[in-house]
């Protein structure tokens, strides 16, 4: 549930990472505005999704007899995550993950005034980049302090990624790392956090991994 935040800039700054983690934690989605925001996006977006044969069927009966997904998506657009959070709406499948999931997204949505207070609810945890957090005027030594701040603010994101799947969220992330810009039709190198969430949770949570990829047709003129 989105709560005023009075300076986002500062709030969200790197050095108080914990705080706003904490506050993330403390203030989860609100169903009922989620479930206002992920009908929106789809009707703007009108996402397609196409299962392989049988999976969608294991989805609905898993997560109806209490598994928590975790999605591994490839990174292909800046659109991504809202692509994620429309197609959650658009297909019956997801609806029961619907102000239930955690995704990742870079920390500048946070700081805005316009986005801010309207992506907690789509369940996002900001992620500070490198460029979000580094200066070409930084000194070295500056580079130095802000790069091992944001390795700790990062770490912390997958300790509350792994809390909150032990408390009943499901998890979308892009195991990329970073977005594809090069040829989004392959994977890059896929990033150890992905495993380590998954690897953290309590043994008694039953789990369903699933992957899923993007693809982005561009209309021709």
């Amino acid at each position: 549930m989105s709560v005023p935040i009075e300076n986002r800039q500062e709030f969200f700054a790197v050095e108080n990472y914990k705080t706003a983690l904490a506050h993330t934690e403390a203030h989860w989605q609100d169903p009922e505005q989620a479930a206002k925001l992920h009908a929106r996006l789809s009707m703007v977006l009108k996402p397609r999704v196409h299962f392989a044969p049988g999976i969608e069927d294991r989805m609905t009966q898993e997560v109806a007899n209490g598994a928590i997904c975790a999605i591994a998506f490839n990174h292909a657009s800046a659109f991504d995550p809202v692509q994620i959070a429309a197609m959650a709406s658009q297909n019956p499948s997801f609806h029961p993950l619907i102000g239930k999931t955690m995704i990742g997204a870079k920390v500048g949505l946070f700081t805005s005034s316009v986005t801010g207070p309207i992506v907690p609810d789509l369940g996002a945890l900001p992620i500070w980049r490198k460029k979000d957090v580094e200066s070409k005027s930084d000194s070295a030594e500056e580079r130095e302090r802000l790069t091992g701040l944001r390795k700790l603010a990062n770490q912390a994101v997958l300790a509350t990624e792994i809390h909150g799947m032990n408390t009943g969220h499901h998890l979308a992330k892009h195991v990329e790392g970073t977005r594809n810009k090069k040829n989004p039709k392959m994977l890059l190198p896929v990033r150890e956090g992905f495993g380590r969430v998954v690897a953290g949770v309590d043994p008694e949570v039953d789990i369903l991994m699933m992957t899923g990829a993007f693809y982005y047709i561009t209309a021709k003129a």
